[in-house]
């Protein structure tokens, strides 16, 4: 008689005293672990692709970053230059002159 152990899926293959039975649950067992192997290495390849574009995008995210400040340093200075624009022309002699006649204008 036979020692095989019994499992909720029926009798366990490797317990069998059958060697040809045994022989193929270590091969299938084998096949097994090698395909467990090598999705194991496509994912660990993955996984180092994704971390290589990670490193990549977060590299041209730091020089875009860059860039916006260098922006924004650009655009307070026309602003500033624009206020001061204002006044100039604010103070024009021209600028005072159809002022007022606009201001005559109204008055009519």
């Amino acid at each position: 008689m036979s020692s095989h152990r019994v499992t909720p899926e029926g009798t366990d293959p490797i317990d069998s005293d059958n060697m040809t039975e045994l022989n193929l649950e270590i091969l299938r067992l084998r096949d097994l672990a090698l395909g467990h192997e090598s999705r194991a290495e496509m994912l660990t390849a993955r996984v180092e692709e994704l971390e290589g574009r990670y490193s990549k995008l977060r590299k041209d995210n730091h020089v875009l970053e860059g860039h916006i400040e260098g922006l924004e340093g650009h655009i307070e200075g026309l602003e500033e230059a624009n206020q001061e624009l204002h006044v100039e022309l604010g103070r024009s002699p021209i600028i005072r002159v159809a002022r007022a006649v606009a201001r005559r204008l109204k008055l009519r």
